[in-house]
């Protein structure tokens, strides 16, 4: 009987000791059932039929419930009634009978065809014809089952964006029922209304006067679900709606969330604009504004929840990648006796190895990172046979400042493996930022340091030497290959402006001319776009919290290594194709000339037709650069996963915001291009 009822209260009925239930028998009468002796005692298929009906007679159905339960025949009929009545002693002695051998240590679950009998025992038949499913994977994905009754179930993860009604759909909660609505609202342009929202029913109506559309939620009993009892999807006379009264900014910050996060830099109107395109409804610029800062507020939130992971984070790269660098560093100053987090830093292992086979030559360069905490990503970068960038280390921290410099750069040192007179053969190129030089003074003192001629032409600027005549002298200086084109470039520059050549005097052209760069680095480049290009490759990165942030550096490093791996399959010759592309240039400019050789490694070049591969440093191989590409980057698994770690979690860095709107985009100079010729990963 419990199951009885509680059917019918999952079909949406409520007030259920009003009800009673009945079924024909074999005799055409019918039988009450009041009581679990009585629901026994249909299973006596000589009394009933194999198929069983049961009539429910009870009050009448109310506002929004579930669709009712029709009964076929007069089952009220008072004939039929009294005749049951007439027969209640001879039905009371069976059950009195009944109840008398009923063994009480084993609960009835019903006659089955699937049940033999077999020298007295219940045999179960079982039919493998459609396989037999040992598995409990899929046995709570498709429907609630409670006892027989299956019922379909919402799954938020994947339907909430796009949700489908149906009779008996069931819901974890009203709210996920209601986020529901708002959702089917959004999608197909309708305003509802909630005319029902109690503790036992939600009842939901279109707005459009005369609309048959109605949605009727109950709370299953005994239960924390909630279930469809009745739905009616047809809309009749309403068109798509665009100043929906759903529309409100807080749900819109969470329908869009992941959009404004990655669009930081969109304007209100930009944004009304996006909305309008794709969702097909009118927000107001109050309502605008609000959802995006809501939106904000709520990713600034998940920003702070990232900080806690950060000691895991860690674990698990060491973990999955042993070999790898990973260092963090927090204040000694406590702030409710917790540290506040200042830097972090990386250099995989894949980048450790392939160094061994770059060129001798560094950019280093730091970038401002775009989220609420501020900070700062340095990095260091080289370059492989291919004339690529190839990523060899990078931090987040607090500024560009001496101290954080030395910092990176003695993990760099390092990890590297630097020895001393490893240093005199390397090359630093940067910019001159001031905590970067006394820096390398302290960590490199015996390395040599390029300074970006863009750079150089910027300060110039400032010291009050402009127009194009100043700019086209000071890259021919810049460009001069030996010494006495320098000291010929230089004069021409005095001639300019004495001032100038003074300032540039104090300068030492080994920093800044090819004509007193040393050979070791094996590249003549004047400009840091090594830097520049990777800054460029993780724009969007810059844009998202720390751990995010991270994650998507890895996966670009990770990914990029392995297609560069591949690479080298497709290419023909000794040599990478980039270096071919020069060699040829070469060999189509110098094809007058002939080389009377002095040594192994010293010509005196004339005229002739020697091959110009045959003077190819071996860096610039092709088996070089697949030595370079050798390692890899292991996957993470998902943050789940990762260990639990005791220590305690820092506190977000302290950020102090500047005045006025903050800048996107780098200034760009009246007389700089904006296409920048950047290095491929």
């Amino acid at each position: 009987m419990i199951t009885l009822r509680e059917t019918i209260e999952e079909l949406g009925y409520n007030m259920l000791d009003t009800f009673k239930y009945f079924t024909p028998t074999g005799s055409d009468t019918i039988f009450e059932l009041s009581n679990d002796s009585d629901c026994w005692a249909i299973c006596d298929v000589g009394m009933f039929p194999k198929e069983i009906e049961v009539w429910v007679v009870g009050g009448g159905e109310g506002e929004g419930e579930a669709p009712s339960v029709e009964s076929e025949g007069e089952s009220e009929s008072g004939d039929y009634l009294d005749e049951f009545e007439n027969s209640g002693d001879e039905v009371g002695n069976d059950d009195l009978e009944f109840e008398a051998n009923v063994d009480n240590n084993v609960e009835f679950d019903g006659v089955r065809e699937s049940e033999q009998l077999v020298d007295g025992e219940s045999t179960r038949v079982v039919d493998n014809d459609h396989g037999l499913q040992l598995s409990d994977e899929d046995s709570a994905k498709d429907s609630d089952e409670e006892g027989n009754m299956k019922w379909p179930e919402f799954r938020a993860t994947t339907q909430m964006r796009s949700p489908k009604f149906c009779v008996g759909l069931t819901f974890a909660s009203k709210v996920e029922f209601k986020d529901a609505v708002h959702n089917y609202g959004f999608n197909n342009g309708k305003e509802l209304k909630f005319i029902r929202n109690d503790k036992e029913r939600v009842y939901v109506r279109c707005k459009q006067a005369g609309c048959p559309f109605r949605i009727n939620l109950w709370k299953v009993k005994n239960a924390l679900s909630w279930r469809i009892a009745s739905y009616n999807e047809l809309h009749d006379g309403c068109g798509w709606v665009y100043e929906n009264t759903m529309v409100k900014s807080t749900r819109i910050a969470k329908r869009w969330m992941k959009e404004i996060g990655g669009n930081s830099n969109w304007t209100t109107a930009e944004f009304r604009e996006r909305v309008k395109a794709d969702e097909g409804f009118d927000l107001s610029t109050k309502q605008a504004y609000r959802a995006m800062k809501k939106a904000k507020q709520i990713i600034e939130g998940e920003a702070i929840e990232f900080f806690n992971k950060i000691w895991s984070y860690k674990l698990e790269i060491e973990k999955t990648n042993p070999n790898t660098t990973c260092k963090v560093k927090v204040s000694d100053l406590l702030y409710e006796e917790k540290p506040r987090f200042l830097r972090m830093y990386f250099c995989w292992e894949a980048s450790k190895e392939g160094y061994k086979f770059c060129r001798k030559l560094i950019g280093v360069d730091g970038c401002h990172l775009k989220t609420k905490f501020g900070g700062q990503l340095l990095t260091a970068i080289g370059i492989d046979g291919n004339a690529s960038i190839f990523p060899l280390a990078y931090a987040i921290v607090e500024g560009e400042t001496k101290d954080s410099w030395i910092w990176f750069l003695n993990f760099i040192k390092t990890d590297l493996e630097i020895t001393r007179e490893a240093e005199q053969q390397l090359t630093f190129i940067s910019d001159k930022q001031k905590g970067l030089l006394p820096a390398f003074d302290e960590v490199f003192p015996y390395a040599s340091h390029r300074f970006c001629v863009r750079h150089l032409h910027g300060n110039m600027k400032l010291g009050g030497f402009l127009g194009k005549a100043m700019k086209d002298a000071l890259w021919t200086i810049a460009k001069a290959t030996t010494v006495n084109s320098f000291r010929e470039a230089m004069a021409e520059i005095r001639k300019l402006d004495e001032e100038a050549y003074q300032w540039l005097g104090d300068k030492h052209p080994s920093e800044w001319s090819r004509s007193h760069f040393t050979p070791f680095a094996r590249s003549d480049a004047l400009v840091n776009n090594i830097s520049e290009s990777f800054n460029a490759l993780i724009l969007d990165a810059r844009k998202q919290p720390l751990i995010s942030c991270l994650e998507t550096i890895r996966k670009i490093l990770m990914t990029k290594f392995f297609e560069n791996k591949q690479k080298p399959v497709k290419w023909k010759g000794p040599f990478c194709p980039n270096i071919m592309k020069k060699i040829d240039s070469v060999e189509k400019d110098a094809s007058g000339c002939l080389g009377n050789q002095a040594n192994e490694n010293l010509f005196e070049i004339r005229h002739g037709n020697v091959p110009v591969h045959h003077y190819v440093d071996p860096c610039y191989s092709i088996t070089n650069y697949l030595n370079t590409y050798g390692g890899r980057i292991k996957p993470l698994s998902g943050p789940k996963e990762w260990p639990i770690s005791n220590q305690e979690p820092p506190l977000p860095p302290l950020y102090t915001s500047k005045p006025g709107r903050p800048r996107k985009l780098r200034k760009i100079d009246r007389d700089e291009s904006t296409h920048v010729n950047t290095h491929e990963l």
